[in-house]
C-alpha cells in the first residue's frame, strides 16, 4: 500500500485509509512511503517485544517472508532496563532454523531505536505485529504502532497473527 493521503502534520505522509487497513488487516500488508525507493530486500528486521509469544508472533508467515526473499532475518527488541527478557530463549527456539541476528537496543523511543539499527545494519523491510490493547480491544495501542509507521524508514509490514 502507498502513502497519498493528507495529513495534518507535514511529515506524516501515511493517509487515515493505511492506518484503517493496518487495523483491520487479514493479511500481511507492506506500506511503502512515497518517498522511498525500490530495492532488493535481502535483510528483514522483525520488531519483537517478546510478550506473550505463543499467543502473538505469526511465526509461519514471518519465516514464509524471509524464505520467499531468499533474506537474512534480524529480530530486534527494545530493551529496557530492569526487563527480564523470559520469553527470548522461547523466540530463539522458534526461529532458530533461520539463524535470525538479534539485536537489544536500549532506548527510549522505540522508533528512534529501530530506525537506529535499520541504518547501522543496512536492512531492508521492518516486519510488525500490531497488538490490540489490552483495555480497548479493537483499538491499535497508537504509542507503537503508528510511531513506527510514521517514522520507519524502510517499508513495513504488518501481519497480524
Amino acid at each position: 500500500m502507498g502513502t497519498s493521503g493528507k495529513s495534518v502534520k507535514p511529515h506524516l505522509s501515511w493517509g487515515s485509509n493505511t492506518v484503517t487497513a493496518i487495523r483491520h488487516l487479514d493479511t500481511p500488508l507492506i506500506c511503502i512511503d512515497a518517498s522511498q525507493t525500490y530495492k532488493k530486500i535481502r535483510k528483514i528486521a522483525f520488531a519483537c517485544d517478546f510478550k506473550d509469544v505463543n499467543e502473538t508472533i505469526p511465526v509461519e508467515l514471518i519465516k514464509q517472508t524471509v524464505k520467499i526473499f531468499q533474506a537474512e532475518l534480524h529480530i530486534i527488541h527494545i530493551h529496557h532496563p530492569g526487563e527480564h527478557l523470559l520469553q527470548s530463549t522461547h523466540v530463539h527456539q522458534l526461529f532458530d532454523d533461520l539463524h535470525p541476528t538479534y539485536h537489544f537496543p536500549n532506548h527510549q523511543e522505540i522508533e528512534k531505536a529501530i530506525n537506529g539499527i535499520i541504518r547501522q545494519e543496512a536492512l531492508d523491510l521492518l516486519i510488525a505485529v500490531p497488538k490490540k490493547h489490552k483495555l480497548f480491544d479493537g483499538i491499535f495501542h497508537p504509542s507503537d504502532t503508528k510511531k513506527m509507521l510514521f517514522h520507519s524508514i524502510v517499508p513495513l509490514m504488518f501481519i497480524r497473527n
